[in-house]
């Protein structure tokens, strides 16, 4: 049982402004050896993550080697960003990570995290989204969030891309539960340029079911691969089972390996 002061109960605005957060509770914890942060009365910290944390860092570290303009830095995307989980992986690998999330608390805890982390990070606030696309990248942080729906994200990648920015998507996760798969054609459409990517999509699926899910994303990424004609090919890699997240369902991760024509 806690005991204690949480903060208080009401936030004075929405989105939730710095003096809400300077009187919420915050609470930190270390996993894989990074730290995470995060409000308890407003937003949750899932554990049972820490096996996919763990997985992920076991992919080939890179490096963000672009010049000022950042063109030829390695990138991940997180289209569900939260407080961080996946985000701070793919900066331990070295990549420069955009990403999106609604939730103004959680990307108070994805900033605090990250700075507790060494990392350098920028909010991009309501107030914020309309500045010329090249500006937004333009202080070359590790971290760049997006306060707003990722409805938006393909757009502003596409507009990035179009300058010659975010040409090389490693990694693109999508992690929404019970499904993410609303996301998932926009995820494959942002790693065009690259020359290789991995999608990460995540969805609860029954036990029995597994098998047959694999093979209808495998046909789902197999046409988008034929439809656009640019030789790329893409294979279902791997099925991660994360947690059970009720009997006779498990988390599963579906990693899409995409390959550009040789």
């Amino acid at each position: 049982m806690l005991a204690g002061d949480f903060g208080p109960a009401r936030a004075e605005a929405e989105p939730p402004s710095a003096d809400d957060f300077g009187r919420a509770l915050w609470v930190s914890t270390r996993q894989n050896g990074i730290v995470q942060t995060w409000a308890p009365r407003w937003t949750m910290f899932s554990r049972g993550n820490v096996k996919e944390k763990a997985r992920l860092l076991g992919f080939p570290r890179t490096g963000a080697t672009g010049g000022e303009d950042g063109g030829d830095d390695v990138w991940a995307v997180d289209l569900y960003a939260g407080i961080g989980y996946f985000v701070f992986c793919y900066v331990s690998l070295g990549m420069r990570v955009l990403c999106w999330e609604i939730n103004g608390w959680s990307v108070e805890g994805l900033r605090r995290g990250a700075r507790a982390n060494g990392w350098t990070v920028r909010v991009v606030r309501p107030h914020e989204l309309d500045l010329p696309p090249a500006d937004l990248l333009a202080g070359r942080e590790q971290i760049v969030v997006f306060l707003e729906s990722n409805e938006g994200a393909l757009s502003r990648l596409g507009k990035w891309q179009a300058m010659g920015l975010v040409r090389h998507v490693e990694h693109v996760n999508c992690g929404l539960l019970p499904t993410s798969e609303p996301s998932w054609r926009p995820a494959w459409e942002v790693t065009g340029p690259s020359p290789r990517s991995w999608l990460h999509l995540h969805e609860n699926v029954g036990v029995k079911d597994i098998e047959s899910r694999r093979r209808s994303i495998q046909q789902s990424v197999a046409d988008w691969a034929r439809s656009e004609g640019q030789g790329r090919s893409a294979t279902v890699d791997h099925v991660e089972l994360v947690k059970t997240f009720a009997p006779g369902v498990w988390h599963c991760v579906f990693d899409v390996h995409i390959a550009a024509r040789k």
